[in-house]
């Protein structure tokens, strides 16, 4: 009976392992799996109570309930049915994680599975923009969407996957337990090449507090040994990121780069998803974004944007139009509870892996795709499970 047992919450922790992996590679592969992990936990042995549950995931609850009340007064409510189809993930990882007991080893559950599917993703697309590029392609195989288009996978989000891996890797390098130091500092290598070829600004901007807690904790703190590498690493891609910028966006056949500033179109697009405001308390309803911003659109001379449906390309405003007050609160405690949780205790980890987020809501409806409510959901259930378990212990700032 004990070695079913073990078998099985072996078998439940591969499974968890394989999500992880999965969702950089497939949304759908990802999404099976999750449903997979949620039947799988009441069988699992490691099964907590229901307020246990509640109190792991009762924020990402409260935010699904507000987007499912919106159909209240949502008139499409077929786009309606599909924001909440979108966002059944939060449900799905508070279920998977939050009302599990299971301890979610920070190398051997998430480091190592997602870098491994974010490093298959990436040598694909190298791979193809090699191909591309030699048939005759210019430079710009290798940057952005078209880097991405092999995978189906927007560059935004890919690349808010790789700082999230990371961060992990350094931390881990710089607590001595990544266990082989050479392979971790090469994954991080590897990551951050990936990087340069799908981030834009908002990606180096989120970046960089991590890379800046990394090297003054060094300078303030003990040297030596793994130490010293994180600091090495964290410093040379500090001086890539600048060097990236700086110069190379310069350089005459990297214009693809230079083209990619767009941030008068997100000034555009923030001031229609203020302009178009129906309800402040309220919104527009869950699945009625689409109709009254395209209207808006329409009567302001911005029908290019309401052909290709789109959102306010910012979290914040785009919850505050669909939801009202309501929406923009319940968003603000999901991403306010688990920092304060972090800060409460002294664990920096749960802050720098939440605070990218923060950054990229603000050019970037994260919440609006699959991709984004997925990953956001695992991280948010990672941090907390942290948070209640202790684990791992060297997180901690006292180390």
């Amino acid at each position: 009976m004990g070695n079913a047992k073990r078998w099985n919450e072996r078998l439940v922790d591969g499974i968890f392992a394989l999500f992880v992996f999965s969702i950089p590679v497939s949304q759908r592969l990802s999404a099976g799996i999750i449903v997979v992990l949620v039947l799988l936990t009441p069988f699992s042995g490691r099964m907590r109570s229901l307020r246990e549950g509640l109190r792991s995931g009762w924020d990402l609850i409260l935010f699904f309930i507000v987007l499912t009340a919106g159909l209240i007064i949502t008139t499409d409510q077929a786009q309606g049915l599909r924001v909440l189809e979108t966002s059944l993930s939060l449900l799905g990882a508070s279920l998977a994680i939050g009302f599990s007991s299971r301890h979610i080893g920070l190398k051997s559950m998430v480091f190592y599975p997602f870098s491994g599917g974010i490093a298959l993703v990436g040598v694909y697309c190298l791979f193809h923009a090699a191909y591309a590029y030699y048939s005759g392609g210019g430079v710009e195989v290798f940057f952005y969407e078209r880097f991405t288009s092999p995978v189906d996978t927007q560059p935004t989000y890919l690349a808010y996957y790789i700082i999230f891996a990371i961060t992990c890797g350094l931390y881990l390098l710089f607590h001595g337990q990544s266990g082989k130091v050479w392979l971790t500092a090469g994954i991080v290598s590897f990551l951050f090449f990936l990087l340069l070829l799908t981030g834009g600004q908002t990606t180096f901007v989120g970046l960089q507090l991590v890379l800046a807690f990394f090297l003054l904790k060094y300078m303030l703190g003990e040297r030596g040994g793994a130490r010293t590498v994180t600091f090495v690493l964290a410093l040379v891609m500090m001086t890539g990121v600048f060097v990236y910028t700086l110069v190379i966006r310069n350089e005459p056949e990297f214009t693809v780069l230079r083209e990619q500033n767009d941030f008068w179109e997100r000034w555009v697009l923030w001031e229609s998803g203020f302009g178009a405001q129906q309800d402040i308390v309220f919104g527009v309803g869950t699945g009625d974004y689409n109709l009254v911003l395209n209207a808006y659109y329409r009567d302001h001379g911005l029908a290019d944007f309401a052909d290709r449906n789109t959102n306010a390309h910012n979290q914040y405003i785009q919850t505050l139009f669909m939801n009202g007050a309501i929406g923009m609160i319940s968003l603000l405690v999901m991403l306010a509870r688990p920092l304060y949780l972090f800060a409460r205790r002294g664990i920096p980890l749960g802050i720098l892996i939440m605070f990218p987020f923060v950054v990229y809501a603000i050019t970037e409806v994260f919440l609006g795709r699959y991709q984004g409510v997925v990953f956001f959901g695992l991280l948010h259930q990672i941090a907390i499970s942290f948070y209640y378990s202790g684990e791992p212990n060297f997180q901690r700032t006292t180390d």
